[in-house]
């Protein structure tokens, strides 16, 4: 992150010297707020299935404490 902070703070000073384009410097930015989202997606996708679980173990213990019975039921 201090990397990518770094390097875009380059950038913005170079532009202000005339030595890169502005448009070069929107597109860098671009490509790394994109590679951030899909960061923050494959996270989210990763998390999913420890979700799931959570989910399936409250239900489990919710039909444990009410003794309800079946295939879903805790043995």
């Amino acid at each position: 992150m201090d990397f990518e902070r770094g390097a875009v703070a380059t950038l913005v000073q170079r532009a202000t010297r005339g030595r890169v384009g502005v448009g070069a410097l929107v597109v860098v930015h671009g490509a790394h707020r994109m590679q951030w989202l899909g960061e923050v997606a494959a996270l989210k996708e990763s998390l999913r299935p420890i979700s799931e679980k959570k989910e399936q173990a409250d239900r489990l213990r919710r039909q444990a404490e009410h003794g309800e019975g079946g295939t879903g039921a805790l043995s």
